[in-house]
């Protein structure tokens, strides 16, 4: 029920497991009042990983990322708002939520794994300089560069236990602070370390315009 149609509007999800394939998805919304309906149509593609490959989902955008348990291992133990349009306000902290499949286990029944995230100005006249401040995601080390005007970058290691499978998930949370409002890459790279495999994702984000 929507009472004030200037104030943002509730967000609801369910989970449910879907095997690959082509789906159809469709939304309907009716106000019985006026018996007057609306509907949306759409299509969703979910593909397998291949067992024998070191793969990586899309990254969840989003903001308000927090854990609800101290060592989470699936989606469900992470609180995220996911920004449908990839757009958020400025100033915003940043949530970013992926999963990693097929890494090698090392002999200490671990997976040793390097992350790189950066963010690089794509629409902007005049490019200024921004700093993002990290939070959580089991790090180790931090490195953090500017390269040149226009892009961060974060490189940090991680040593995950193998005792949930293949599966490993990843979050991370970047203060925008100063980020002026344009459109960025996200790009996030996993590197498997002991079989030197790396798998790639990028986003489009947009900074809001005021």
């Amino acid at each position: 029920i929507v009472t004030n149609a200037a104030a943002p509007t509730p967000v609801r999800g369910f989970e449910r497991d879907f095997a690959p394939g082509e789906y159809g998805v469709r939304i309907e919304a009716l106000e019985p009042q006026a018996n007057r309906g609306a509907r949306a149509l759409g299509n969703l593609s979910i593909l397998s990983f291949p067992s024998e490959s070191f793969s990586m989902s899309d990254v969840l955008v989003g903001t308000g990322l927090r854990s609800r348990v101290p060592n989470p291992t699936k989606r469900g133990d992470i609180d995220l708002t996911a920004a449908a349009d990839l757009t958020v306000d400025p100033g915003s902290t940043l949530g970013l939520y992926r999963e990693s499949y097929g890494a090698k286990a090392s002999a200490d029944g671990t997976y040793k794994l390097s992350v790189e995230v950066s963010l690089t100005i794509l629409e902007l006249d005049r490019a200024r300089t921004f700093q993002a401040q990290l939070f959580g995601g089991m790090m180790d080390m931090l490195r953090l560069s500017a390269e040149g005007r226009e892009q961060v970058s974060i490189t940090f290691p991680r040593t995950v236990p193998t005792t949930e499978g293949d599966r490993v998930i990843h979050h991370l949370s970047i203060g925008l602070g100063e980020a002026p409002p344009a459109q960025y890459r996200l790009e996030v790279s996993v590197k498997d370390l002991e079989s030197g495999r790396v798998s790639r994702s990028e986003r489009l984000v947009n900074i809001r315009r005021p």
